[in-house]
C-alpha cells in the first residue's frame, strides 16, 4: 500500500493525470488507476514503466516505502 500511496503523492506533485501516466507508460488508465488506488498488484517492470512516466527513481520509491513501512512498524525483520 505505500507503494501505492507513493505514486498516487508523485503523480500528484508533478500535477499529471492517471490518462498521461498511462499513456507514457503504455499501460491502460485502468491499470494506472488500479496500481494508484492500490487495488491491484504492480509488477517490477510495470513498476518500472510506471516510475519512469512519473519521472521518479524505482530505487528511491522502494526505499521510501520501506522506510515508511518501518516508521509505522510494519516491517517484519528475520529473527523476530
Amino acid at each position: 500500500m505505500e507503494v501505492a500511496a507513493l505514486l498516487r503523492e508523485a503523480v500528484a506533485r508533478r500535477e499529471m493525470t492517471q490518462a498521461e501516466v498511462a499513456e507514457k507508460a503504455g499501460i491502460s488508465t485502468s491499470q494506472v488507476s488500479k496500481y494508484l488506488r492500490g487495488v491491484r498488484p504492480i509488477t517490477i517492470d510495470e513498476l518500472d514503466r510506471v516510475c519512469s512516466a512519473i519521472g521518479i527513481s524505482v530505487e528511491r520509491l522502494i526505499v521510501e516505502a520501506v522506510h515508511r513501512t518501518r516508521a509505522e512498524g510494519g516491517w517484519w525483520e528475520p529473527g523476530e
